[in-house]
């Protein structure tokens, strides 16, 4: 295995260990920006975490539309070390391909992954009319 890959759940792991650094209701939630090319070209992602609406770290960009689960949790990986390795109990992501991958990436972390369907067309067009 990729000796990086082997480093960042290490270190997933070692946040697992301390329990007061990490809050066992949170949730962080990876939503594009957009679900077409023209809704979305740059391909954003934000990183929302459940409760207070914190971004735990800046949007990014990923190769393609739909993200793949190396990019997802490199992100992840990243967001933790910026946050001193205070780790989310809860990963949530709208690209269900995605799901299965992370959660065999994060086994042993203390992180759960689950599917976070995309925005309906209600919420769409809720969204459109407040200007979000």
């Amino acid at each position: 295995d990729d000796p990086k890959f082997q480093n960042m759940r290490a270190m997933l792991h070692a946040a697992k260990k301390h329990e007061k650094e990490k809050d066992p209701n949170s949730l962080w939630v990876f939503r594009r920006g957009g679900y077409t090319e023209d809704d979305n070209p740059g391909h954003a992602i934000f990183i929302m975490a459940g409760g207070d609406g914190s971004m735990p770290a800046m949007p990014f960009q990923t190769e393609l539309l739909e993200p793949n689960p190396k990019e997802l949790f490199d992100k992840l990986c990243e967001a933790v070390l910026a946050r001193k390795g205070k780790a989310p109990s809860m990963l949530a992501v709208d690209s269900l391909p995605c799901v299965a991958p992370l959660n065999a990436m994060l086994d042993n972390t203390g992180i759960r992954c689950m599917y976070y369907p995309p925005a309906s067309e209600e919420e769409t067009e809720y969204a459109s009319r407040i200007n979000l």
